[in-house]
């Protein structure tokens, strides 16, 4: 039998950031993927260093493709680009080189919802910091 003694008498709840902040983010990890709809995505994880209490959150980002309309091509590209700048990576991307890039943005909150609580997302890719 373990015995754990542990001091966790200072531990809070975390928390999220809130929206409309601007804040420094590291990227944790990050998933490629199909979506249930056979979609190709990324959805990078991100963690605010400077925020200790700040809880991890994720952005799913679909990835351009053919079928999609001149807009939301164009819009899916353009995040993609601001990512990029924003946390000074190069394509092709590669989740090796990702984890543990920093960058800026500005942070929204989504709203609990299907069982999971609030959690921030992105608002803006803050490119230049």
């Amino acid at each position: 039998m373990a015995l754990l003694d542990v001091d966790v008498s200072s531990a809070v709840e975390p928390t999220i950031i809130p929206a409309g902040t601007e804040v420094k983010l590291r990227i944790s990890g990050c998933k490629f993927g199909e979506d249930k709809n056979g979609n190709a995505y990324i959805m990078p994880f991100f963690e605010a260093p400077e925020e200790e209490t700040s809880k991890e959150f994720n952005h799913y980002m679909p990835l351009p493709r053919e079928d999609m309309s001149a807009k939301d091509k164009n819009k899916a590209s353009w995040e993609i680009s601001q990512l990029c700048q924003a946390f000074d990576l190069a394509m092709p991307l590669d989740t090796d080189d990702m984890t543990g890039a920093e960058g800026w943005a500005i942070v929204d909150v989504r709203p609990a919802k299907d069982g999971y609580d609030e959690s921030n997302s992105i608002k803006k890719f803050v490119a230049g910091n």
